[in-house]
């Protein structure tokens, strides 16, 4: 998926520049120490964000199949399996001993 490339390379980049800030042989790691920090702190946030978007995404895939299953289902109902239907039959057991449907008074 295109968003968890991008959390990904925004992780790299985050890495990248907190490393910078450590570097000795980079000169300006005193004077922009503070900068770069931030800078890496926005772009955790922008990093937790893209992973908050792909959750959502994803559930929102989920909510789209199951939408689609559900108006197929009702578009076109002899598009169903054999299986399907067997499986939603009503079941036998609510007989009662005696062999009458629906009679609960004994």
């Amino acid at each position: 998926m295109i968003l968890e490339t991008n959390a990904d390379i925004m992780t790299s980049i985050r890495k990248f520049y907190e490393r910078l800030s450590s570097d000795c042989d980079f000169e300006l790691r005193t004077s922009c120490g503070e900068r770069i920090q931030y800078f890496a702190l926005q772009l955790e946030n922008m990093i937790s964000d893209s992973r908050a978007q792909i959750a959502r995404a994803k559930v929102l895939v989920q909510i789209t199949e199951a939408r689609k299953t559900l108006v197929s289902v009702k578009l076109f109902p002899s598009n169903l399996s054999l299986d399907y239907n067997i499986a939603t039959a009503p079941s036998t057991s609510a007989k009662s001993d005696n062999g009458k449907d629906g009679d609960l008074d004994h």
